[in-house]
């Protein structure tokens, strides 16, 4: 009985030494986990190039997640303009156009892609001024014009260049089907998700890199501080750069440019009266222009006729002489 008191006694006095022990392992692991936080406060102190290998591996993680938000948001984007378009274009995709046919059927399978539309059209119709208001009309309802250029004097033709939304490419075509016949039609499709992928990364590493040089920065000497604003207006104006870049690419994806020329009837040829009064005054003119050049060419006449008489003359004296010594 007194062997188990003493057994109990000394558990219970040494458990206070052990709940100091857990206590001092705990706060080892806390100073431990503390002390990249610690070392980034000493990165103050590095030059610029030391502190950007720094950054790049702390504001990793920070820069994948924004990469994935940004896709998932570009996806989400896209997605909801494609079912827009799909919900504006009903029915067949087959457009007729007279005697020819044209398909005009949404890219459903390129979900996700940032696409360009270059569409070059031609059509023919006999009511040129009818078919001029109507492709002003269409011009005013989806888009806006670039520029246009319209000749009447000989044959009747009209070239407009216009950009219509992206999601009203195919209502734009099926109502250009009403101005005319469709002669010719092209589509260029250029893909920019590499581009824009590839803008993206330049825009959060420009970023990335401004936000390192000046954090980098801070402690340099006063006579670094020169090189330190040029290096922070680089990265500025670069950032600026691929800002732009992305605003470009958004723009030709959003906004996809129609080229469509209006040919109208072929001109009747007629009879043409030739102009008499043109003939005489012709002929008179060619009377005038003979007068002028005799006016020019009589000096010569009579030296030349001066000269003949003269030697005329000597010949018949000439000839009298021997006559009269016979």
């Amino acid at each position: 009985m007194i062997k188990i008191q003493l057994k109990r006694f000394q558990y219970q006095s040494l458990r206070p030494v052990v709940l100091i022990l857990i206590c001092l392992l705990l706060s080892a692991t806390g100073c431990s986990n503390e002390s990249p936080a610690t070392g980034g406060a000493e990165s103050d102190d590095m030059p610029l190039s030391e502190a950007d290998g720094f950054f790049d591996a702390e504001e990793a993680p920070a820069e994948q997640a924004t990469a994935r938000s940004m896709d998932e948001d570009g996806d989400l984007l896209l997605r909801n303009e494609r079912e827009r378009s799909q919900q504006q274009a009903p029915g067949s995709p087959e457009v007729q156009s007279g005697e020819h046919q044209y398909f005009v059927m949404p890219f459903e399978k390129a979900e996700g892609r940032l696409l360009e539309y270059r569409i070059t059209l031609s059509y023919k119709s006999e009511q040129f001024a009818d078919s001029r208001l109507q492709l002003l009309k269409i011009v005013d309802e989806y888009g806006y014009l670039l520029n246009a250029h319209t000749e009447t004097e000989d044959a009747a033709f009209m070239n407009v260049q216009m950009r219509v939304k992206a999601e009203d490419v195919y209502k734009t075509l099926r109502e250009l089907d009403a101005i005319g016949t469709l002669e010719t039609e092209n589509i260029d499709v250029i893909d920019h998700t590499e581009n824009m992928v590839l803008a993206e990364r330049k825009y959060r590493r420009e970023q990335i890199r401004g936000a390192r040089r000046v954090r980098g920065g801070q402690n340099l000497a006063a006579k670094d501080w020169a090189e330190r604003e040029r290096l922070i207006a680089e990265s500025e104006d670069r950032e600026d750069a691929a800002a732009h870049e992305q605003w470009q690419i958004r723009d030709r994806v959003a906004w996809a440019t129609f080229n469509v020329q209006v040919q109208g009837p072929d001109p009747v040829p007629g009879v043409e009266a030739p102009q008499y009064t043109r003939a005489l005054i012709g002929l008179v003119n060619l009377l005038l222009d003979l007068l002028y050049v005799l006016l020019w060419i009589s000096p010569l006449i009579a030296l030349g006729a001066g000269i003949w008489y003269g030697v005329r003359r000597l010949m018949r004296g000439h000839r009298q002489r021997k006559q009269t010594g016979n």
